[in-house]
C-alpha cells in the first residue's frame, strides 16, 4: 500500500538543526505539521514532521522517541574548517568515540583569494559563511546553501561585505557578529533566512584588557559569549574567555569577563562549542609553530573552567597555520 511522506526535522536545545530524514507516519493528516518537544535535563529539543505527500497512508504504526530520531537520521556531528594560505573549506565526521574527524573532504577552493579565515554553518536555514582575509578585490564577508546531511560544495554564492570577518549568526535574533575595527567585535542586524548586507552595525567589544579579539561563540540560550584573542601588537599572549551578552541588545556589551585558559603562544583563530555535549574547540599555533585544534569539556551552565583538554587535531589532515573552525553537534 502506498505511504504518505513527511519530512522530518530535529532541532536541539539551541534551536540548530541536528537531523532531518523522509519516511512515513501514519498519524499525520496530509499537508499538516505536527510538532513536539522534549526537555533533558537543561535543554529542550524539539522537532516536526510535515506530511508531503497526497496519496493514501498505510494503516500501520510508526514511532521513534526525540532522542532516537536525532541519533537515527543524524549519527555523526560535522566539523568544519577553513585554511588561510590554502583558500580552502573542509568538512569530517566526528562522534562521541573517535578521538580525531574521519571521513574528511574538500568542499570548496576560493578562486578570489588565498586566505579564507572565519566560518560558520547556519543549521536552522541551510547557510555557510566565511570571510576571504587580506585586503582588495575577493575580502570580505561570503555565503552559500549547503546540504548539511552530505556537504558538498556551497551554491548560490554571495558577497556579503567587505572589510569585516565572519564570527557568529543568530538567527533566532537575526543578528550577526563581525569583527571589525581591527580587532574588535560588531553585531549588525540581518535577515538570516534570506541574507543580505547587515544594516546597523555598531560596536560590541573594543580592545581592552582581554587584548585583540579574532574569534567569538555566542550560547543565545544562556546568554553568554565566548571568545578568543590574538597574540598581537596588542596583547602578548592569546587566551579563551567567556562572559555574559544579552543576545537581544547585545550592543550593551560584555560583561562578568572570566579567563577560561591564559597564556597560550601565537594566536587563537578559530573557537566553536557543543553545546549538547559540553565540548569547546579552539585553533591556534602553539609555540612550535605547529596549528592544532584543540578540544576540552566544560560546564555550559556555569562555565568557568575548563576540564581534559586534549589534542584533536594537527596539520596532518589539511590544517593550515591559520583559519576559521567550526563544530555541528554530536547528536545526543
Amino acid at each position: 500500500m502506498a505511504k504518505d511522506v513527511y519530512q522530518l526535522l530535529v532541532f536541539n536545545h539551541q534551536n540548530e538543526m541536528v537531523g532531518f530524514s523522509s519516511g512515513y507516519d501514519p498519524n499525520i493528516p496530509i499537508g499538516k505539521t505536527q510538532t513536539w518537544s522534549q526537555s533533558i535535563s537543561d535543554k529542550t529539543e524539539s522537532s516536526s514532521i510535515t506530511n508531503l505527500s497526497s496519496t493514501k497512508q498505510r494503516s500501520d504504526s510508526h514511532s521513534l522517541s526525540l532522542s532516537q530520531s536525532a541519533s537515527f537520521f543524524m549519527k555523526f556531528g560535522q566539523i568544519y574548517w577553513t585554511n588561510v594560505g590554502t583558500p580552502t573549506i573542509y568538512v569530517a565526521n566526528i562522534n562521541e568515540t573517535s578521538q580525531t574527524p574521519f571521513n574528511k573532504k574538500l568542499i570548496f577552493e576560493s578562486n578570489v583569494s588565498n586566505s579564507l579565515c572565519g566560518i560558520f554553518i547556519d543549521t536552522r536555514n541551510k547557510k555557510i559563511y566565511w570571510n576571504s582575509g587580506g585586503a582588495g578585490p575577493g575580502s570580505g564577508v561570503y555565503v552559500g546553501n549547503i546540504n548539511i546531511e552530505s556537504p558538498s560544495a556551497p551554491q548560490s554564492i554571495s558577497q556579503l561585505t567587505s572589510g569585516y570577518s565572519i564570527m557568529f549568526v543568530d538567527s533566532i535574533n537575526n543578528k550577526i557578529y563581525l569583527g571589525c575595527n581591527d580587532w574588535c567585535v560588531c553585531v549588525g542586524d540581518f535577515n538570516a533566512k534570506s541574507p543580505a548586507a547587515p544594516t546597523n552595525v555598531r560596536l560590541i567589544s573594543e580592545i581592552g584588557v582581554t587584548g585583540a579579539i579574532s574569534t567569538a561563540f555566542i550560547d543565545v540560550v544562556r546568554n553568554k559569549v565566548y571568545f578568543g584573542t590574538w597574540n598581537s601588537a596588542y596583547w602578548k599572549d592569546a587566551d579563551l574567555y567567556v562572559g555574559d551578552v544579552d543576545p537581544k541588545v547585545p550592543e550593551n556589551g560584555f560583561s562578568n569577563v572570566i579567563p577560561l585558559l591564559t597564556n597560550y603562544n601565537i594566536s587563537i583563530d578559530g573557537l566553536s562549542l557543543d553545546l549538547s555535549q559540553g565540548k569547546i574547540y579552539w585553533r591556534r599555533t602553539d609555540n612550535t609553530g605547529d596549528p592544532a585544534i584543540y578540544v576540552a569539556n566544560i560546564n555550559v551552565i556555569n562555565p568557568t573552567q575548563l576540564t581534559n583538554i586534549r589534542t584533536f587535531m594537527t596539520s596532518i589532515n589539511n590544517l593550515a597555520q591559520e583559519g576559521g573552525l567550526f563544530v555541528l553537534p554530536i547528536p545526543t
